[in-house]
């Protein structure tokens, strides 16, 4: 390997010599697949129908359960597909507003977090209700739920440049993800 002085340091860097990189345009435009074929596409088409029909069934029935199918399809890069299901879903969710009486961490961050990143305004006023005084969470099994915790911290990142809670509530998720990281 090359050692390459600069000018304005006193030590010798090393210099890359990496070798051309083996795929061009043309080779990958040349590459081919199956699953164009008619077949994979019909097959492609009712799967996509049973997503519809699995967002349809769960309206107002089971909303958490909504909002993780949402979630798990948006982790799955799978949301393109159904634009429209899911802004339906969402609307309806945020028309219908959750009852105060049945949250939990968990649903609220995920609630507040899935509306969030399908562009809709969420005030953080029910990440509010769960805190006290202290600006310590009021739910019991925050420091042994883990999986809450993380849904905080993932909320906390679509906070807004003034919503200062949200960056108490970071903080707060992020200290005890920590300590649940050493036990």
């Amino acid at each position: 390997m090359e050692m390459v002085a600069t000018p304005n340091e006193s030590h010798a860097r090393r210099a890359a010599n990496y070798k051309p990189n083996i795929w061009n345009y043309d080779h990958l435009q040349s590459l081919t697949t199956i699953y164009h074929e008619e077949k994979y596409i019909r097959e492609a088409e009712t799967l996509k129908e049973e997503v519809r029909g699995i967002l349809g069934a769960f309206d107002q029935q089971d909303p958490l359960y909504k909002l993780e199918l949402i979630d798990e399809m948006d982790r799955l890069a799978l949301s393109s597909y159904f634009v429209e299901e899911i802004s339906e879903s969402l609307e309806s969710m945020k028309s219908s507003k959750p009852s105060a009486g049945n949250e939990d961490l968990y649903s609220t961050a995920l609630y507040f977090r899935i509306l969030r990143q399908h562009g809709h305004h969420v005030s953080p006023d029910a990440i509010h209700r769960l805190m006290d005084k202290e600006e310590k969470l009021v739910m019991m099994s925050a420091h042994s739920d883990g999986k809450a915790m993380l849904e905080v911290f993932e909320a906390s990142y679509l906070g807004l440049e003034d919503e200062c809670l949200i960056d108490r509530a970071k903080a707060f998720a992020t200290k005890n993800l920590r300590l649940l990281n050493l036990k």
